[in-house]
C-alpha cells in the first residue's frame, strides 16, 4: 500500500542534483538520494526529540530512519533502471519519464516524513506516559480523533475509547499506524470503555507495531525493504551507508548493532567530544563479531569492564579482534563507586608490551577520556594521565 500524498509539515528541499543521480543509475544505492532521504527522515525524529532523555529511543529511531532511507535509495535506483529498460517508452521520452519518477518518489518522501513525525511523536508520548508517576496518576489512555479534514475510516472505531496503558492493544495499535495519520492519544484516569466489540486494525505493511516498543519508524515489511531484499549488490552497498550523529566527528553505520546501539553511541559521543574522529561500524563481518568502532582511522572496540582487573581481559579480547585501539569504558559498571586510579594504572601498565607495539588505550569515564600510548607507558605516566578522568 502506497502512502497517501499530502504536504509535509516542513519544506523538504531537494538535497540532490537530478542530473547527477540519473548519470549513475548503475549504482545499487545513490549516495545523493540516501543523504537526501536520510536527512529528511532523521529530522522527523529531531523535531520531536529536541532533547534526548537518556533512554536511547531517539537513537534507535534515527538509526531506523537511516536504514529505511538506504533501502529507499536502492529501490528508487532499481525503478529508474526499469524505466531505462522499458521497451514501451520511446527513447526520446525516457529523460522526462526518469525525472517524473524521481518527482513521484519525492512526493512519497513527503508522506513518509509526515508519518515518521507522527510515529516519533507517538513513541515519545508512550515513553513519557509509561513513567511510574504518570502511570500511577493516569493509568489509562484515550484515543483522540484525527485532526484531518478528511479522516479515514480505519481508526474511527478507536475514537474516544479508553484502554489501560498496559493493555496489549497498544502493542499493535497507536497513532501512526496509517500513512499521514493525524490521530492522537491522551492520558486519563477515566474508566476503561467496553472495547470487546472493537475490530482489530491491520496496518499497512511497514507501519506495524508501536514504535515506543520496537524502536522502528518503519519495519522490515516496508515495500522498499521487501523490494530490495536478496539483492547482493544492494546489501553490500548498504553496508557502506553511514549517517552523521548530532555530535560532530561521529558517524554511524546503518547496520550498527541494534542491541548495544545507544551504549555505543553514548561512548562514541564522549570519544568524539574529546577530539577523536569516531565511526560506529556494522556489527557482524564474515560471520564473526566485528569491532564496533573505528577511531582516528584505527580499528577499535569498547570493553565495559566491571572492575579494575577487567583491563586485562578487555585488552585480550580487543587484540583477538585485531584492534589497535582498546577503549576501556567505565561508565557502565562504575556508577556506584569511583574507579581506583592506582589499580587501573597497575593493570594498564601490565599491558606495556602491547602499548610499545603501537596499541592505544583510551579510558572513558563520565564525559572525560584519558589516552595511554607508548609515549606515556610507565606506571607514573599512566597514573598522571588517568588524573584527567577524575570527576
Amino acid at each position: 500500500m502506497r502512502p497517501r500524498l499530502t504536504r509535509s509539515p516542513f519544506t523538504l528541499k531537494l538535497a540532490y542534483n537530478a542530473d547527477d543521480v540519473l548519470a549513475d543509475t548503475d549504482l545499487p544505492v545513490s549516495p545523493q538520494l540516501y543523504e537526501h532521504y536520510g536527512k529528511a527522515l532523521r529530522r522527523s525524529v529531531d523535531v520531536t526529540f529536541t532533547q534526548d532523555n537518556g533512554s536511547g529511543l531517539s537513537d534507535r529511531l534515527r538509526a531506523n530512519a537511516s536504514w529505511f532511507a538506504a533501502h529507499k535509495s536502492a529501490y528508487v535506483m532499481q525503478a529508474l533502471r526499469d524505466v531505462q529498460l522499458d521497451p514501451t517508452i520511446p527513447d526520446d521520452q525516457k529523460p522526462d519519464a526518469l525525472r517524473a519518477m524521481l518527482r513521484l518518489f519525492d512526493r512519497w518522501t513527503d508522506a513518509e516524513v509526515n508519518t515518521a513525525t507522527a510515529r516519533a511523536r507517538t513513541a515519545k508520548q508512550f515513553e513519557e506516559f509509561m513513567q511510574p508517576d504518570n502511570a500511577r496518576l493516569f493509568p489509562n489512555l484515550r484515543w483522540i480523533a484525527s485532526r484531518s479534514a478528511d479522516p479515514r475510516a480505519s481508526h474511527k472505531k478507536f475514537y474516544d475509547r479508553v484502554w489501560a496503558k498496559n493493555d496489549p492493544f497498544w502493542k499493535t495499535n497507536a497513532p501512526g499506524t496509517e500513512w499521514n495519520c493525524k490521530c492522537d492519544i491522551e492520558e486519563t484516569d477515566d474508566p476503561v470503555t467496553d472495547n470487546s466489540g472493537v475490530p482489530n486494525h491491520i496496518p499497512p505493511r511497514g507501519l506495524e507495531g508501536n514504535p515506543a516498543e520496537t524502536g522502528q519508524l518503519f519495519t522490515e515489511n516496508a515495500s522498499y525493504v521487501r523490494g530490495t531484499k536478496g539483492n547482493k549488490a544492494v546489501a553490500e552497498a548498504i553496508e557502506t551507508c553511514f549517517y552523521p550523529d548530532k555530535q560532530p566527528n561521529l558517524s554511524i553505520g546503518v547496520l550498527a548493532d541494534r542491541t548495544e546501539l545507544h551504549q555505543n553511541i553514548e561512548t562514541g559521543r564522549i570519544l568524539a567530544a574529546n577530539g577523536n574522529k569516531v565511526v560506529i561500524r556494522q556489527h557482524v563481518l564474515d560471520g564473526r563479531k566485528n569491532p564496533e568502532y573505528e577511531i582516528n582511522g584505527e580499528v577499535a572496540d569498547a570493553k565495559r569492564i566491571e572492575g579494575e582487573k577487567g583491563v586485562t581481559d578487555g585488552f585480550k579480547k580487543a587484540l583477538a579482534q585485531r584492534c589497535t585501539v582498546v577503549v576501556i569504558d567505565l561508565n557502565a559498571h562504575f556508577r556506584d563507586r569511583h574507579p581506583q586510579l592506582s589499580q587501573l594504572a597497575k593493570y594498564i601498565d601490565r599491558r606495556r608490551a602491547d602499548l610499545n607495539n603501537g596499541v592505544v588505550c583510551i579510558i572513558v569515564y563520565g564525559k572525560k577520556t584519558a589516552t595511554i600510548t607508548s609515549d606515556n607507558a610507565t606506571r607514573e605516566s599512566i597514573l598522571r594521565e588517568l588524573e584527567k578522568i577524575k570527576s
